[in-house]
């Protein structure tokens, strides 16, 4: 699966592995996926705000 990653440093890059800080978008029947191509899919994962230490 690819990610294209929404918010944060890394914003609009498209990755096979995901970053520290960002998570995948819960699956379900409205999730943010898409298909670019014929068969790649890509699923969003977005930028979690680093927590306070």
């Amino acid at each position: 699966m690819v990610f294209l990653l929404v918010g944060g440093p890394r914003d609009g890059q498209l990755v096979d592995d995901l970053p520290r800080g960002y998570a995948a978008a819960p699956l379900g029947p409205r999730s943010p996926v898409m298909t670019l191509f014929d068969d790649l899919v890509v699923h969003e994962a977005v930028w979690q705000a680093p927590r306070a230490l």
